[in-house]
């Protein structure tokens, strides 16, 4: 939806300019193309701007039904405490994982992600690839979006130590490679926040089991 609305937005200047337009008025009427568009673009923007208003509301909608998804989760009410995690992400990370014991370690979804690098090698040489981006690409992309908006807009006191490891890595390996060190550390530290939830889950169950015997 959000890409339709800005390929709306993106292709209204092109349709008052159309040649074929301009055309079309000249055999009515004996018009310039300036004539034309002067005549033509407001009909235009009414029309644009009525469909442009559908998208909106609808992707208002999402999201405002997203937010309310993502609070009355557990998991995706903790994950939203970590710098720069909105609801769209953690439902969206929610979703993708399900099932937290399915993975190993923190590392298996980083790679299930397609967040961890590749690898050539053989046996007399190693060769560190860019990432795979093997798995869902939504997911990751919310990942990476969200590790620019935690190094940019967040002030908050917790996001500093994540912040300053950023910078250090930015020195080394430059801003992109830190975005994408920075996505997969929030994969990683999501994966303990399932963990986390899954094991205080057990315990309340155990702890309801005994009261019940």
């Amino acid at each position: 939806m959000i890409s339709s609305r800005t390929k709306l937005i993106n292709n209204l200047p092109r349709l008052v300019a159309r040649p074929g337009l301009a055309t079309f008025e000249r055999q009515r009427g004996g018009l310039g193309r300036a004539d034309c568009r002067d005549r033509v673009a407001p009909r235009i923007r009414r029309i644009a701007g009525r469909n442009a208003r559908s998208p909106d509301e609808k992707i208002r909608t999402s999201e405002q039904r997203i937010e309310d998804l993502a609070k009355s989760d557990e998991l995706c009410k903790r994950l939203m405490t970590v710098p720069g995690i909105g609801p769209s992400t953690a439902a969206r990370f929610v979703a993708a994982i399900d099932d937290i014991r399915r993975f190993e370690s923190a590392h298996k979804v980083e790679a299930y992600l397609g967040l961890a690098p590749g690898e050539s090698s053989s046996s007399e040489r190693q060769q560190r690839l860019s990432i795979t981006k093997a798995g869902p690409s939504t997911v990751r992309w919310v990942l990476v979006q969200a590790a620019w908006s935690l190094q940019v807009r967040c002030r908050s006191v917790a996001a500093r130590p994540l912040q300053l490891w950023t910078a250090e890595v930015a020195k080394r390996r430059g801003k992109r490679i830190a975005t994408i060190a920075l996505a997969r550390k929030l994969a990683g530290s999501f994966t303990l926040f399932g963990a986390t939830e899954r094991l205080t889950s057990c315990a309340r169950s155990r702890g309801a089991l005994l009261q019940d015997i």
